[in-house]
């Protein structure tokens, strides 16, 4: 229950509606069960036609109702008592009702804020923390452990709302005789007691049952990102046994916390009802009580076992679920902290240049850049060339600000970065990388990422600036043509300048072409370069590329090889 509690600190103004709308939803019920005792009584005595001595006598528990009744000027009858109980009932329904309604918003809110917090500490933590991360666990705790999160809350709240109940009923039946309530709370401690290995057993398969799905979800994201290749060269008989393997482990742990859950269903009505005979056999054989008493006391038994073996089922639901809850929890606190520490303060200038000096950067035993200097003049072509893997996107990185050198320098315009505001200098950088993404949306969405800021004007002169307006005009519907999934229904050349345009739509003061040209045939490369060229004077642009034509318009080359970039003849 330690799940509630934690909830309660979150939501703290719900979870105390839920709480109090639950015990007076109890009180409620008491007051109905209080009337049931005279209502039995006066029941057995009219129909048998013998007065209370004959009975039993009139118990100190009746006489106190009836008084109580008789104070807020109720009639002791058959038809008032059953009215009053009517009523409890009822008025319990509604307050039960109200109670579930602010559990149902809290259920709802606590998946989304889970989903909210580890989206925002995603997007806030460092980047070679970001890059090290398996993303199919991240989607996995995006999608299937907030929900999980939020029903195990749902289960809780349940767990609680049995337990307020088993309270009351505990009360009522102490007042009635304590002695059975006595036999009756033993009796059901050992019941709970020899049922509690299936409890952990279901936690057991839970907590498996989270990690595994982990690995699955990672998995299967990895494949489906290779899922062409693959069916191109029939390798599917080689990846479905790596997933079946992740499957039948998470089949296993599925069928034992299947089997756990129906053995406690299963096992629970005969200890109930041994539980029962036991505590009637001991109140008619050792306590003498009258029958009155003893229909009460019947059925608040029967309602408290039933309250008790209901709160251990939902308690062994909220074992399976809750593990998905600290697990999420887990990853937002290892991503927070790694968030990206943002000390500069002054506002980027780009009219001179931005200078990398002595730079020098090491990934465990891989020496990436030892002391590598270069210059990027501004309104100029500035181009990265070199084999893979030499540490050219890595130099596009520190410009950015993604990835800190381990000594050296980045400055622009003399200022090094690290007094810059890394959020204001990025409002005024454009990336097109090799990978590019397109959202399956309108090309208007796909320019704006949804930003009400840019009107169309913004729109079509970024589109313009790239190259695209020409065959965008074309289309049926314009700019509000659909893309497609990753941008399948338009053509490699027409994504990447859509790419561009989203990169030029915020008017960047540095552009950067990472691979950007890599997938594209010699003509519509041909063409994007002519569009930079056009750009030239206007924007900085920081190119890198295997490609040659990328010479032929470069103002400055730099060959990065050997932890070194080197001026290249131009």
């Amino acid at each position: 229950m330690h799940l509630f509690f934690v909830f309660a600190r979150n939501y703290p103004i719900s979870s105390a509606l839920m709480v109090l709308g639950l015990i007076f939803a109890a009180l409620a019920e008491g007051v109905g069960i209080g009337a049931m005792l005279p209502l039995f009584a006066l029941v057995l005595r009219q129909q048998s036609g013998t007065d209370a001595a004959e009975l039993g006598g009139e118990t100190d528990i009746e006489r106190r109702v009836a008084d109580l009744f008789t104070s807020m000027g109720i009639e002791v009858t058959l038809t008032n008592l059953a009215i009053v109980l009517l009523s409890t009932l009822i008025v319990k329904a509604g307050l039960v009702i109200a109670a579930k309604r602010q559990v149902g918003y809290t259920v709802a809110q606590s998946a989304t804020d889970l989903r909210l917090r580890l989206l925002e500490a995603l997007m806030s933590a460092r980047w070679r923390y970001f890059v090290d991360q398996r993303m199919g666990i991240m989607t996995n705790a995006f999608s299937t452990e907030s929900e999980r999160s939020a029903t195990a809350y749902l289960y809780a709240t349940t767990v609680l709302s049995l337990l307020i109940n088993s309270f009351f009923y505990t009360v009522i039946a102490f007042l009635i005789s304590w002695e059975a309530m006595v036999a009756a709370f033993v009796s059901s401690v050992i019941g709970m007691v020899l049922l509690a290995p299936l409890v952990r057993a279901t936690r057991k398969a839970g907590n498996k049952q989270t990690v595994l799905m982990r690995n699955l979800i990672n998995r299967l994201s990895d494949t489906l990102q290779a899922l062409k290749p693959v069916k191109a060269m029939s390798r599917e008989n080689q990846i479905v046994p790596l997933l079946s393997e992740d499957t039948a482990k998470l089949n296993r742990a599925l069928q034992r916390k299947v089997l756990a859950t129906e053995a406690l269903a299963a096992v629970q009505e005969p200890i109930i009802a041994t539980c029962l005979v036991f505590v009637f056999g001991f109140c008619m054989v050792y306590l003498a009580l009258p029958p009155s008493r003893l229909l009460v006391l019947g059925f608040v038994f029967v309602r408290l076992l039933t309250q008790l073996a209901r709160a251990q089922r939902q308690y062994q639901n909220l074992t399976t679920q809750e593990s998905a809850y600290w697990a999420i929890e887990k990853t937002i606190a290892q991503t927070l902290v790694e968030r990206e520490v943002d000390t500069g303060e002054q506002a980027p200038v780009l009219e001179q240049q931005i200078s990398l000096d002595a730079i020098s950067l090491q990934y465990g035993d891989h020496v990436v850049f030892d002391e590598a200097s270069l210059e990027i003049p501004a309104g100029e072509i500035t181009a990265l060339v070199g084999p893979s893997g030499s540490g050219k996107t890595t130099l596009s990185d520190l410009v950015i600000g993604l990835v800190e050198a381990d000594s050296g320098t980045v400055a622009i315009d003399g200022v090094p970065l690290d007094q810059v505001s890394k959020r204001a200098w990025r409002e005024r950088i454009g990336y097109v990388p090799q990978e590019m993404f397109l959202i399956n949306d309108t090309i208007r969405v796909n320019v704006t990422l949804g930003e009400d800021g840019l009107g169309d004007a913004e729109v079509e002169a970024a589109l313009r600036a790239a190259g695209a307006w020409e065959f965008i005009l074309k289309l049926p519907d314009g700019v509000d043509t659909r893309v497609g999934e990753r941008g399948a229904m338009i053509s490699g050349g027409q994504r990447q300048r859509i790419a561009i345009a989203r990169a030029l739509v915020h008017k960047p003061a540095l552009l950067i072409l990472d691979e950007a040209t890599t997938s594209l045939d010699p003509e519509t490369e041909a063409s994007l370069w002519k569009t930079m060229l056009e750009l030239r004077g206007t924007v900085t642009i920081l190119a890198v590329s295997h490609q040659t034509q990328l010479a032929n318009i470069a103002d400055r080359i730099y060959r990065v090889e050997n932890g070194k970039a080197l001026p290249a003849a131009v």
